[in-house]
């Protein structure tokens, strides 16, 4: 078996054509859609672990907003993004009812066939929504808000909400001390220059 081959082909006959009519268009095993400026991102990954006795993959989604990735200090990027320069990621084990990392697995003797209706039925039910669930900023701040980094203090920038990213810089220096000068002058440049 090849276990790319097997991969592609529950992917051609059952998640591409699920994506292209929602407006993705097809890169690789990566699948973008732009609204605006920024970009959805949905990226088959085949595990490193393949061979011809056994093929797994699994779904990676992202969500590249470049104002905020503008507001953390990072320069924009161009063309399409790939799914681990997203601003926010998420695996499809994740968003699925068991909430833990989940893996399509193919054997030899498996019909590429039958495993393409769940590969789309999952990104239907559980990705599609996600990706679509996050075009809110507010949302995207919310995601963010216990991670103690510049990104969650900038995200609560974008969504509006200068006191929270004032909050989330302080606990980025409780939480970092090492990171207190890069957080102060962050804060700096943008909490106290725009007032």
């Amino acid at each position: 078996m090849d276990p790319a081959k097997h991969i592609d082909a529950v992917v051609a006959s059952g998640l591409a054509p699920l994506l292209k009519s929602h407006g993705f268009a097809k890169a690789g095993r990566s699948f973008h859609r732009r609204h605006g400026d920024r970009w959805q991102v949905v990226n088959v990954q085949a595990s490193s672990g393949n061979s011809a006795a056994q093929a797994r993959f699994t779904l990676n989604l992202g969500l590249y907003i470049p104002e905020i990735e503008v507001l953390a200090g990072n320069a924009p990027l161009a063309g399409k993004p790939k799914e681990y320069e997203c601003t926010l990621r998420e695996r499809i084990g994740a968003l699925m009812p068991q909430a833990r990392d989940h893996w399509w697995t193919l054997a030899p003797d498996s019909d590429p066939a039958l495993l393409a209706p769940e590969l789309a039925d999952a990104f239907a039910a559980y990705g599609l929504p996600w990706l679509e669930d996050y075009a809110d900023l507010a949302k995207v701040a919310a995601r963010l808000a216990e991670a103690p980094t510049i990104l969650a203090a900038a995200a609560a920038l974008a969504a509006g909400d200068r006191e929270a990213a004032a909050r989330r810089i302080e606990h980025m220096k409780a939480d970092r001390p090492r990171a207190t000068a890069v957080a102060d002058a962050w804060a700096a440049k943008h909490l106290y220059e725009r007032r």
